[in-house]
């Protein structure tokens, strides 16, 4: 009772073990899946991440291009324009006209027109009023303010229609209109000047004037007081800035925003221009990197040129997201623990399937043994009785023919034959 009891505890406390290394065998791959799921899915986000920064440079490198590539029209045309003027002794009115009629100014983003700037000492400023009103602008008005010893002075602009206002207009009266031509004077390069309202545009938007400046002949010293005494003016385009960058988001398939910064990039009052009113809600002027953090991608660069220096922003727009694979490092995650939890199904079943063989085959050597045993202890009944009856009674056993086949020990003694005569003899010897 007392080795039954204790073989039956065994026996208990083996399976509490198998069943608890089970389940933690099945827990371990589990978690093993679910952490292996977490470092594939971390090697995705990173690769996604580098992918999509780089595809995001790849916009921001564009708008960068496309920016640097409009300048560069005007630049060259106003490199153009002082180069008609080195060809001639004399550019007239009409010619100017004619010139500038046969550009293609719809192909030239943000320009109002090309025109002429007469540098004219003061001294020399009756005469330069004479010559011009003969020179078929007979209503040809001066507008200039302050007393400058010279003036720099719009005397060709077209189209005419669309600069009537800007016609006669002292640039060398307004600061910055000033400074910008004395540095290109001084640089012997085209320059922009900062964002000024340009008097043409009635809306008043931002915009701003780029100064080609134009020599006798091309003769100019490196000297800045021999440039001055052989400038005869500049070549320029007053630009709006709007009309200037107008477009570029859409023409990259509405990827990215940007942001144009004269000076301080961290101000909101420098900003030339805004494609997508980016900061039409924000309403400090003071700009920190806080106000980024809502963009998974920023880009910022600078473009110079004609002696100015923008501060660009670039911002990812939705339609950037939708070809960037954000959900990629999610998807195989969850497909990873999707995978573990198959995989532990599956093994739990072949587990599960492995005790059932187990099981059966227990079951089946346990009959087996009882069937044994009871077929030892038949056996054993039998030769009991065999030999109760050798013992104790005349046995003998013969075929259906008669024949002895087995005769014991009694038989033999009131027969009187051994079993060696009496097998294989007819019962009715006897």
């Amino acid at each position: 009772m007392s080795s039954l009891y204790f073989l039956t505890k065994k026996k208990i406390f083996l399976r509490l073990i198998s069943f608890l290394f089970k389940w933690y065998l099945f827990f371990v791959i589990f978690v093993s899946g679910i952490i292996f799921s977490a470092l594939i899915s971390y090697i995705a986000h990173a690769q996604v991440t580098r992918s999509n920064q780089i595809r995001f440079d790849n916009v921001a490198d564009q708008v960068r291009q496309t920016i640097n590539s409009r300048l560069n029209i005007h630049s060259r045309t106003l490199k153009g324009m002082a180069g008609f003027f080195y060809a001639s002794d004399h550019v007239s009115r009409s010619e100017w006209k004619r010139y500038v009629s046969e550009l293609p100014l719809e192909e030239y983003p943000g320009v109002l027109g090309y025109g002429f700037i007469r540098y004219v000492p003061r001294s020399k400023l009756p005469q330069f009023l004479i010559n011009t009103k003969s020179d078929g602008a007979s209503n040809f008005e001066l507008k200039t303010q302050g007393n400058y010893p010279e003036l720099f002075i719009i005397e060709y602009i077209e189209p005419y229609n669309k600069n009537i206002l800007a016609r006669g207009l002292d640039i060398g009266s307004e600061i910055n209109r000033r400074e910008a031509a004395i540095e290109s004077i001084e640089k012997n390069q085209t320059i922009l000047t900062k964002k000024v309202n340009l008097i043409q545009d009635l809306k008043g938007l931002p915009g701003f004037l780029m100064l080609s400046p134009i020599f006798k002949k091309n003769i100019y010293g490196t000297e800045k007081k021999e440039r001055w005494n052989s400038l005869i003016g500049w070549a320029y385009a007053p630009i709006q800035i709007n009309e200037l960058l107008k477009g570029i988001s859409e023409s990259l398939g509405n990827l990215a925003d940007f942001v144009v910064f004269e000076e301080d990039k961290n101000k909101k009052s420098t900003i030339l221009y805004d494609s997508g009113n980016i900061f039409q809600n924000h309403n400090e002027d003071k700009i920190t990197e806080k106000f980024y953090k809502k963009y998974s991608y920023t880009k910022e660069f600078n473009i110079n040129h004609s002696g100015r220096t923008w501060s660009i922003k670039v911002v990812p727009l939705p339609e950037f997201k939708k070809g960037s694979n954000s959900d990629m490092p999610l998807i195989v995650f969850l497909t990873g623990i999707l995978i573990s939890f198959l995989v532990t199904i599956v093994w739990a079943s072949l587990i599960h399937t492995k005790e059932n063989a187990i099981s059966l085959a227990e079951k089946m050597t346990d009959k087996f043994q009882k069937s044994e045993m009871e077929a030892k202890n038949a056996l054993s009944q039998l030769s009991n009785q065999k030999h109760a009856l050798d013992e104790h009674a005349i046995v003998a056993i013969t075929n259906v023919q008669g024949e002895i086949l087995y005769a014991n020990d009694k038989f033999c003694e009131i027969s009187y034959y051994s079993k060696e005569e009496l097998i294989g003899q007819n019962h009715r010897i006897l």
